[in-house]
């Protein structure tokens, strides 16, 4: 010991990593890992995540894939807004077959750069972090029934 106290250094954040695409899953895990967040999963599928929510109780953030083995993840996008934790959409696809309910809800088109991916997580933190609990849980018009399945995208 050199006499001199440790600099108390920021919480670890934990994200929840929701991606049913095995390596990419992996990849943005690492990366995320390796950019200081402490990661929750990655689940594959809605059932996977909405475990882990029970699970662990308290996360910071999310990354969610919109299309997960052919289910929407809007029940873990509903569970997330329910608990205030602020999410971003990482998928393929386009922003209008997303219900308005989500309308402010950050979506970003795959793929993404492990940097750019903890950035904007990073920014979300910083925002919504200051004052989470007097977020809206929802904005926009609410559908009476959300799709439960998505269409594939379309590589044209």
């Amino acid at each position: 010991m050199n006499g001199v106290a440790a600099a108390p250094s920021s919480p670890v954040r934990q994200v929840l990593v929701v991606e049913d695409e095995y390596f990419l899953a992996s990849m943005l895990a690492l990366s995320l890992q390796l950019d200081g967040f402490r990661v929750v999963g990655p689940a594959g599928s809605v059932p996977q995540a909405l475990a882990l929510l029970e699970k662990h109780r308290h996360v910071d953030c999310a990354v969610l894939d919109l299309n997960l083995q052919g289910e929407a993840a809007y029940p873990v996008a509903d569970t997330l807004l329910e608990r205030r934790v602020p999410f971003l959409f990482l998928t393929g696809y386009a922003r209008q077959i997303v219900p308005d309910k989500y309308a402010e809800v950050q979506l970003r088109q795959k793929p993404v750069e492990g940097a750019q991916l903890s950035r904007l997580l990073q920014d979300l933190l910083g925002g919504a972090g200051r004052d989470r609990d007097s977020r809206p849980a929802g904005t926009g018009h609410v559908p009476e029934r959300l799709p439960g399945r998505l269409p594939r995208p379309s590589l044209t």
